[in-house]
């Protein structure tokens, strides 16, 4: 009994230690394990955050990217629609630059014109105050029938045949003739053949009826001061 004492004794201390050593190594392990787990669990929230993170700036991109096909899409509208606008400012250009050049023709032709008629008028008016003079000064120069112009003729022809055709108008030219002075021959004094009175068109005649008066007064007045 004394012998076995000590051996028991022994194997209850060395199946102690091999109990504690286990139970030591248990509760390590469940250590391990609970720090092992908490790492996990920590990592797994960081890859959560950081896929929540990487999904936010993946939409804000995605938004951006929209945004810079939008403004794309609209600044080449813009971009068409300027180079229409473009080529329509250029036709538009290009026919107020036709029609400015045919203004610019009708103007010049209009001052031709213009110059042309103040010049014919000009001349008809000098000729006109020669004649007058000539009519004045030299009275038997004018004396002569068939001096006449062609329309003077023509005028005088009809006169005489209803003369001969009703006898009021034959009355009447007989008080006219009494009235007016006549030439010899008993027509009135005709302008001379080297009277050059220029045919004008309509488009050629003064702009205005005072333009017209006016230069028939400077003609009066010119004529008077030649009576003077």
């Amino acid at each position: 009994m004394m012998v076995d004492t000590p051996i028991s004794l022994l194997i209850y201390l060395v199946g102690a230690t091999l109990l504690g050593a286990f139970m030591g190594y248990c509760i390590a392990v469940l250590r391990t394990k609970g720090r092992a787990g908490r790492a996990i669990n920590g990592m797994r929230s960081e890859l959560a955050r950081k896929q929540t993170t990487a999904e936010t700036e993946l939409l804000s991109v995605q938004a951006m990217l929209a945004d810079q096909r939008g403004t794309q899409v609209r600044a080449t509208e813009q971009a068409h629609k300027a180079l229409k606008r473009e080529a329509a400012l250029e036709l538009h250009s290009q026919l107020q630059a036709q029609r400015i050049q045919t203004l610019e023709s009708q103007v010049s032709s209009y001052e031709e014109q213009q110059i042309r008629l103040k010049r014919d008028f000009a001349s008809y008016k000098s000729n006109k105050s020669r004649e007058l003079e000539l009519a004045k000064n030299k009275p038997d120069a004018w004396s002569g029938i068939n001096e006449l112009p062609v329309l003077q003729k023509r005028i005088v022809e009809p006169v005489a045949k209803r003369g001969t055709q009703s006898p009021a108008p034959r009355s009447r030219a007989d008080g006219s003739s009494r009235v007016s002075p006549r030439n010899p021959n008993g027509l009135s004094s005709p302008l001379s053949r080297e009277l050059d009175i220029p045919a004008l068109a309509e488009s050629e005649l003064p702009d205005s009826v005072d333009e017209l008066k006016f230069e028939l007064a400077d003609l009066d007045a010119s004529g008077e001061q030649s009576r003077g």
